[in-house]
């Protein structure tokens, strides 16, 4: 119902990308693009005697992070800056202390435009462990081999959160609570990604999600800034729906990528998979329109499906 309610807030409004082509979407210097990724493309270095930070620009981090497309894609936008405003907002990729968190803050803000978030260790391992364990294997084509893969957060998915509230399933309890809490900070976790955009956001600007770590982002951006374009962009495969639907939280995090205005896919395969999860699991339907794309209406909510894969610049 809450995914539902805020596809129809964002009905009738202004995007971007209803255009049809590349040609005819425009951005002013006053405007800004968020690239939202799961990690910052920074390299940072901790002085073990200080405890200070170090941050410089990282251009061989695509051999280091598991989304080499996104990052690669990541580095093409930073050249941007010179006609628009960029702003990257994602985890440092280390723990940083709370009384060091604002002065970290001002330095990327001053002096790479990034907006980092902030994750203990708990958080982090918890929130890597739900995409490594559960997302990524579904995601790359991977059926789950154990019955705790597919209902140990059923509970937790699909009631409102309580610390007494009793895993479903026969086998493990323990187990299935971890998976539970981990699905919890998964979409916690998602909500601290959009905090430092909300604070910043002005009405026009562009929001581009990058991968499987964000699926949730979407929709906590289309309740908060109403006006945004939001752009989700596919690095990583996206499964079949007779795979994907064995996921529990498949239609909660459907319903957020359809906040989006556009989704784009590596290739037109995962791009065919992703509509044909809109019809099967969702019972919506899409049409193909000028410009070689597809479009799924949600509620009220027009949703362009592109698929490209990342090319080299000959230039």
């Amino acid at each position: 119902r809450q995914h539902k309610q805020l596809a129809v807030d964002r009905e009738g409004r202004t995007s971007k990308y209803n255009s049809y082509s590349d040609t005819e979407v425009s951005l002013t210097p006053n405007e800004t693009v968020y690239i939202v990724s799961y990690l910052l493309p920074l390299k940072t270095v901790r002085n073990a005697a200080t405890g200070e930070f170090t941050f410089s620009w990282h251009p061989g981090y695509t051999s280091n992070t598991s989304s080499r497309h996104a990052m690669y894609v990541l580095e093409k936008l930073h050249n941007l800056n010179a006609k628009v405003q960029i702003c990257y907002i994602g985890w440092l990729g280390v723990e940083v202390a709370p009384e060091q968190q604002d002065e970290v803050s001002e330095t990327l803000k001053r002096d790479f435009q990034c907006l980092p978030v902030f994750m203990s260790t708990t958080q982090a391992r918890d929130f890597q462990d739900f995409t490594d364990s559960i997302l990524r294997p579904i995601f790359h084509f991977v059926a789950p081999t154990e019955p705790e893969m597919c209902t140990t957060y059923t509970t937790h998915h699909s009631a409102p959160v309580s610390e007494e509230a009793t895993p479903a399933g026969p086998r493990s309890p323990r187990k299935q609570d971890s998976t539970g809490s981990k699905w919890l900070m998964y979409n916690k976790v998602n909500l601290m990604y959009v905090e430092p955009l909300v604070e910043r956001f002005n009405d026009g600007d562009v929001v581009l999600v990058f991968d499987m770590e964000l699926t949730m982002v979407p929709s906590i951006v289309g309740s908060r800034c109403r006006s945004a374009n939001v752009g989700y962009v596919f690095s990583t495969p996206f499964p079949s729906s007779d795979i994907f639907r064995m996921l529990p939280s498949r239609k909660e995090i459907m319903r957020s990528l359809l906040n989006s205005d556009m989704i784009h896919f590596q290739c037109f395969t995962y791009a065919r998979h992703f509509l044909t999860c809109c019809s099967r699991l969702l019972g919506l339907e899409y049409h193909s329109i000028r410009g070689g794309l597809a479009q799924v209406n949600f509620n009220g909510h027009r949703v362009q499906i592109r698929a490209s894969h990342v090319g080299m610049d000959t230039k």
